[in-house]
């Protein structure tokens, strides 16, 4: 922050100095959305809730250091997403178009 304000201030005393501070503003944006894009593996627990097992199975093994802890999260994961849809809920990687499940309970 303190570099941006630098920037900022530099900018600042320059012609149409706030384009370029908009425009500066974006170069973070673009970079993580490169990185997300295109270094981010898919959560495992969405991938196995769309059926996709093998796959899910293959990112753990490249996250845990031992395959008998991935293969332990793995069988965590397949039992929470069981237990989801035994109980008739939706798990919160269940919705189409988002990865969050509000639940809200009345209380008195």
């Amino acid at each position: 922050q303190v570099v941006a304000g630098v920037v900022d201030g530099l900018l600042s005393r320059t012609e149409g100095g706030w384009r370029y501070m908009l425009g500066l503003a974006a170069v973070p944006s673009v970079g993580m959305l490169v990185g997300f894009a295109c270094f981010l593996p898919e959560s495992p627990r969405w991938l196995a809730s769309k059926g996709r097992v093998v796959e899910a199975r293959m990112v753990l093994h490249d996250y845990r250091d031992l395959v008998q802890e991935a293969e332990d999260e793995l069988a965590d994961i397949m039992k929470a997403l069981d237990d989801a849809s035994s109980y008739g809920r939706r798990s919160d990687v269940d919705a189409d178009h988002t990865n969050i499940s509000i639940e809200m309970s009345g209380g008195g």
